[in-house]
């Protein structure tokens, strides 16, 4: 378990300075940038596997139950890469800082429908604070589809890493290979149609996209370990990190407006937060003296 926090801890660390990063590429679209990410990931992913001698994903191939389960995962995590850099490039990082806040607790209400985990009085009452806070935010703001698209996509990911126990770099080079022919074909239609802007990149900026790869890859694979070696409601508090960091880089960097809405929907969430880390901490302590004894 001390690796799994390790690895947790540092993974979201990374992911905290990420939108600094998208931030040098927003003369380019979206869906653009999202292909180029999926290329430079596959390419990066299959030179480590193969210098490290475990191409495990060969072997997934042959499996058609495993196959189904990462084009699920790859679907999820390519809606969640495309919303993430459409909210960095729109000056909308807050709308992101708010998905990743509601995330976790939509990662423990799984564990409550799907794995039958049982919450408490304590737990219900936080739910239902966000649920508040969702309703708020969905009727005061246009662009709330952004934290709802990050929360659900980045919560059924991390569900499917912790529950399938798949390699994490082999499962995410076959997740990128399963979503690339249809981005292909995505970014061909509306290239033909709409013209393309990766042209627009400078010989800087070509150089600091050639870590879009490593930079992707790194967090994914400390993410995917850590789900592996912690328990599912560990794996939600940590994730609180990354918000955080986009949370300060959205209002202090960015200059983004923090508005009566924001204000009072990042509040219930927050208390709802505050509700679910103290029912946890009573868990872990009856569980420390359980053990003990």
């Amino acid at each position: 378990m001390k690796k799994g926090y390790v690895y947790s801890i540092a993974s979201h660390l990374v992911w905290g300075i990420l939108p600094l990063y998208w931030a040098l590429f927003k003369e380019i679209s979206s869906l653009e940038l999202l292909f180029l990410r999926i290329v430079l990931t596959m390419l990066t992913l299959i030179l480590i596997v193969h210098l490290i001698k475990k191409p495990i994903y060969l072997s997934y191939l042959k499996n058609p139950k495993v196959v189904k389960r990462l084009l699920l995962s790859g679907l999820l995590i390519s809606i969640n890469w495309f919303v993430f850099v459409y909210a960095v490039g729109s000056n909308q990082v807050l709308q992101a800082s708010l998905g990743y806040y509601i995330g976790p607790l939509f990662t423990v209400l799984i564990g409550v429908l799907y794995l039958k985990e049982k919450p408490t009085k304590v737990q219900y009452t936080a739910f239902i604070l966000v649920g508040l806070a969702l309703i708020y935010i969905l009727l005061n703001n246009d662009t709330s589809w952004i934290a709802f698209s990050v929360a659900i996509s980045f919560s059924l990911y991390g569900f499917l890493k912790k529950r399938y126990h798949l390699d994490s770099m082999n499962s995410l080079l076959l997740e990128s290979m399963f979503v690339l022919p249809v981005m292909s074909i995505m970014l061909w239609y509306t290239s033909t149609h709409s013209g393309s802007t990766i042209n627009q990149i400078i010989s800087i900026q070509g150089l600091f996209i050639i870590f879009a790869g490593i930079l992707t890859i790194i967090p994914l694979v400390l993410f995917a370990e850590g789900a592996k070696q912690l328990p599912l409601y560990m794996v939600g508090i940590i994730q609180y990190i990354t918000p955080t960091m986009f949370l300060l880089v959205g209002v202090l960097v960015n200059k983004e407006p923090f508005t009566q809405v924001e204000a009072i929907a990042f509040g219930l969430i927050w208390i709802a937060l505050i509700l679910n880390f103290s029912t946890i901490y009573r868990q872990e302590q009856i569980t420390i003296v359980t053990d003990s004894i």
